[in-house]
């Protein structure tokens, strides 16, 4: 305001923004002649107003434009972020994860790339424990469906994301005793953003198709992205694994910290996705869909959402892992915490064939020029 600039507000973005919040947002963004944005909140807030700075400048539809004609925006208003909530690196890339109701897709598209981002931790302390574990576990995912990709000899970029990796479940822990700790919440607030610029990404090929998985299930129920990979990734590692044993031997050993003790390959890798799961227990995330509540529309909507086609995928996707390995995996060697999770992979997961990764996280707030909201 001293500047001569008048401020307008767009507050109410709910934590999986829809295309008609951007839609809103866009059409305030022309009335009011918004020539910058600053977007203070989490990733539904980035994501949310990266968006809309893009369907501001167009008279296309931004989703038909992406996901029907497969046209990416190319003009945006500019843009500045203040982090709030840390967990999904909307704040590295220019990627924006917008849920549309009338279709129940949730997708990521691409929207404009913040000219600068404001990240202070202490930021992140209004934030509740419970949305703050979940936006970690978001950086954890991303980190593991980068990790498990191809190629399945190990390289630097891996090295470093085991780095990360450890950073992040050691920070939890510290977060859950303590989550006032500024430091620790600066730790998982680096690692999110280490995540997410790419440079662990280096080399490899991934689909994130656990995030896709998520999508999904979001767009039908709305819930916390980071609680449902939280639920979702063990299930679906337990029926990959047989697909690169080394891989998830490795993740087990170099990253859950778990003791060799003269175990085979294949006992590593599930004692890693046990490991995994005893962590999300610990860290008091969702192990099974019903502690949500959502448990009968999950039921009904199973095989139509959750559901992998083998046959859909280029060879290096997980789905392909799954594929070679599903005659392979079996309740007694893996161990189960949810009913759909048979070795014949039937109540298995995934929908959508990869496409690219979401950084999405929960709380309402406010984009625009904008209160601070988490």
């Amino acid at each position: 305001r001293e500047t001569g600039k008048e401020i307008v507000e767009f507050s109410g973005i709910m934590p999986n923004p829809t295309l008609e919040k951007v839609r809103e947002g866009a059409r305030l963004a022309r009335a009011q002649q918004v020539d910058f944005i600053l977007a203070a909140g989490g990733g539904s807030v980035l994501d949310c107003s990266k968006a809309l700075a893009a369907q501001a400048r167009t008279e296309e539809d931004i989703w038909e434009m992406e996901f029907c004609r497969q046209i990416t925006a190319r003009e945006w208003i500019p843009m500045g972020a203040v982090l709030t909530a840390a967990g999904t690196g909307s704040e590295m890339n220019n990627e924006a994860v917008i849920t549309n109701e009338a279709e129940h897709r949730k997708e990521s598209g691409y929207g404009c790339h913040a000219d600068f981002v404001i990240m202070d931790p202490s930021l992140t302390l209004t934030l509740p424990p419970q949305n703050a574990m979940s936006c970690a576990f978001d950086s954890l995912s991303h980190c593991m469906e980068t990790y498990f990709g191809k190629p399945d000899e190990n390289i630097l970029s891996d090295d470093m994301n085991e780095a990360v990796m450890r950073s992040i479940i050691r920070n939890m822990r510290k977060m859950k005793e303590d989550p006032e700790d500024v430091n620790v919440r600066g730790e998982l607030m680096w690692a999110s953003a280490m995540a997410e610029t790419g440079i662990l990404k280096l080399g490899k090929t991934t689909d994130f198709q656990g995030h896709q998985i998520e999508h999904q299930l979001g767009a039908y129920t709305d819930c916390s992205h980071g609680l449902g990979l939280a639920v979702i990734l063990p299930v679906m590692y337990r029926h990959i694994w047989a697909g690169c044993p080394s891989r998830f031997a490795r993740f087990a050993l170099r990253v859950m910290g778990v003791p060799e003790e003269g175990r085979t390959e294949a006992e590593l890798a599930a004692a890693g996705i046990r490991a995994l799961e005893e962590f999300i227990r610990e860290m008091e995330l969702p192990s099974v869909s019903r502690r949500w509540g959502w448990m009968y529309p999950l039921t009904v909507m199973r095989l139509p959402v959750l559901r992998i086609s083998p046959g859909a995928a280029p060879d290096n996707s997980l789905q392909t892992r799954w594929k070679k390995s599903c005659g392979n995996v079996n309740d007694e060697t893996i161990g189960t915490t949810a009913e759909s999770n048979r070795g014949d992979g039937s109540g298995s997961a995934s929908g959508c064939a990869g496409q690219r990764e979401n950084h999405h996280t929960g709380g309402p707030a406010s984009a625009h020029g904008h209160e601070a909201g988490d």
